[in-house]
């Protein structure tokens, strides 16, 4: 009877004890914090971000206080972030990687936001086994100085990547995906991207739901952006540009040379100044570039296969309409550019543009509302005056 009866108390305290430890929450996040000698944080867990990783669990935050700090590797899902008000250093003291995303298996929901990231080879390096990542932010960071990347995407599949607010320069490739990345959402928003021998390069590999947005291209030696490099002919499905700035600097402004559909390359009210580059949108594909309502840098649109006196387009790029003046409208057709070249005057040029567009109405390309759209705006214009 004994025995009997304390098998059955300890099978009451054993289920008990498991119904008490599934309802228990997990445990709470730690933010760990780091200050590398202790001046603007006395009381910070760690003086280096790599032993603050060691330490930290998957879903903590650790966040840094001003100082240099050497390279790391990051293999948890983790938050790094610079402290409120604090700008940290992390020096490669030139090789390897600053910082380097890996781990075999994989990972998710991981951040760096708001360091200075300088002389290494590579500047943030993702990379694999091959292995799969998702949920990747890389935000508001100075990343310059990087003898090949400032960051590198390879041999890894990558779901819901985020580039956002970033200032990149003076290095290799100031983006670069390359040995067969997958990527599946890719955001490339409001980073600056200059100085670079190329802005950002989709290399080799397949890229499918990328917008690259509101960011700022200058001073790059070989290209602002490529779409392929070197004959490796990436796959890309739905991709978009807009609203970005080209300035001066490389061979081209967007080069294109990989596999696609026609369509789904889409640039949208970008700004590309001619010169001194050469091309502004160069396509070695025989599939067509979406490229409308983009200010070229001329009223008169785009030169090379377009009427215009703008940056150059060349080839099976659909660039009209056009804009007309860097934030619009978008009104710029061949037979418009014939009217801006061949007036007299302000009424000569509003009698054209009507002239013109009665024709584009009747042929079905625009509207009757449209029509009156663009006839208003040459009306109130100032070219011929």
């Amino acid at each position: 009877m004994k025995k009997k009866s304390f098998n059955i108390v300890f099978a009451l305290v054993l289920v008990l004890g498991l119904s008490l430890g599934a309802a228990l929450p997990a445990a709470a996040a730690t933010t760990w914090t780091v200050d590398d000698d202790l001046v603007e944080y006395p009381d910070a867990d760690f003086t280096t971000i790599q032993a603050a990783i060691t330490a930290a669990a998957d879903g903590d935050t650790i966040e840094v206080y001003d100082g240099t700090y050497g390279k790391v590797v990051i293999n948890k899902e983790l938050a790094i972030q610079a402290a409120a008000g604090n700008s940290p250093i992390v020096d490669g003291g030139g090789s390897g990687a600053c910082l380097g995303i890996y781990k075999a298996a994989g990972m998710s929901d991981v951040t760096i936001d708001g360091f200075e990231i300088q002389n290494a080879t590579y500047g943030i390096w993702i990379y694999g086994a091959p292995s799969t990542y998702s949920n990747i932010t890389l935000s508001n960071n100075y990343i310059h100085n990087h003898s090949q990347n400032g960051i590198l995407v390879t041999d890894s599949t990558v779901n819901n990547l985020i580039i956002l607010d970033n200032n990149i320069d003076s290095s290799g490739i100031g983006i670069s995906f390359a040995n067969n990345s997958t990527v599946d959402g890719l955001t490339v928003e409001g980073n600056t991207v200059t100085n670079n021998n190329a802005g950002l390069s989709l290399i080799q590999g397949a890229f499918s739901n990328v917008a690259i947005t509101d960011c700022y291209f200058e001073g790059n030696a070989w290209e602002h952006i490529d779409l392929g490099l070197w004959g490796n002919n990436p796959s890309l499905s739905s991709v978009l540009i807009s609203g970005c700035q080209f300035l001066s600097g490389p061979w081209s402004a967007i080069y294109v040379d990989s596999t696609f559909a026609s369509g789904d390359i889409v640039l949208r009210c970008n700004e590309f100044y001619s010169g001194p580059y050469i091309w502004g949108v160069f396509n070695l594909t025989s599939n067509f570039v979406d490229a409308i309502c983009n200010w070229w840098g001329a009223i008169d649109g785009p030169s090379g296969i377009g009427p215009g006196s703008g940056a150059i387009v060349w080839d099976n790029v659909y660039y009209e309409p056009w804009l007309v003046s860097s934030d619009g409208p978008c009104y710029g057709y061949d037979g418009i550019a014939d009217c801006f070249q061949n007036i007299k005057n302000h009424g000569q040029f509003v009698s054209c543009i009507a002239k013109f567009t009665q024709g584009l109405v009747k042929d079905g390309t625009i509207t009757t509302e449209e029509r009156v759209e663009i006839v208003n705006w040459a009306a109130q214009s100032d070219i011929g005056k």
